[in-house]
This record gives structure tokens, sequence and C-alpha cells, in this order.
């Protein structure tokens, strides 16, 4: 299963694309514009690895950015 959101934003500069997972990094826009501690993409990250999938984020070819993650489809359906 894949799921990918965009945004039509400045989009990440390039030198900080490598590292928006690491914990408590901000790179130096985030951290003029925005409050937050550079937390949430590593803990996401982490979840989706154990579950198995795959998370990863590229810029967009004319404005924003996508990150998209893949988890592992079981061909079961569960129910609570």
């Amino acid at each position: 299963v894949m799921v990918t959101v965009a945004d039509c934003g400045p989009g990440i500069p390039a030198s900080d694309l490598n590292r928006v997972f690491d914990r408590f990094y901000r790179g130096h826009h985030a951290r003029e514009r925005v409050p937050g501690t550079g937390m949430g993409l590593a803990i996401a990250r982490e979840i989706i690895r154990g579950h198995g999938g795959e998370f990863k984020v590229r810029n967009r070819h004319v404005h924003g950015c996508e990150f998209s993650f893949t988890l592992p489809a079981t061909g079961q359906e569960t129910r609570p």
C-alpha cells in the first residue's frame, strides 16, 4: 500500500532533504517559521519502519514537496 501527500509550498532546500527524518533536526526555514521539536517525521518514519514500510521525501518539479510511504499489504482483511 502506498500513501502520498504533496503540497505547493516552497519545497525543502536540497541541503536539508537528507536530514528531514533525523531526530531533532529542523531545517533553517522551519526553525524561523514553524514551532516544533524536530521529532514528528522521525517518529513517523520509525512507526512505518516498524510495520515493514518505507518513508521517503522528494521535492516536486515546480513547487512544494512530496512525502510518501509504503506498507506491506497482507492480503487479509482484519477486523477489530
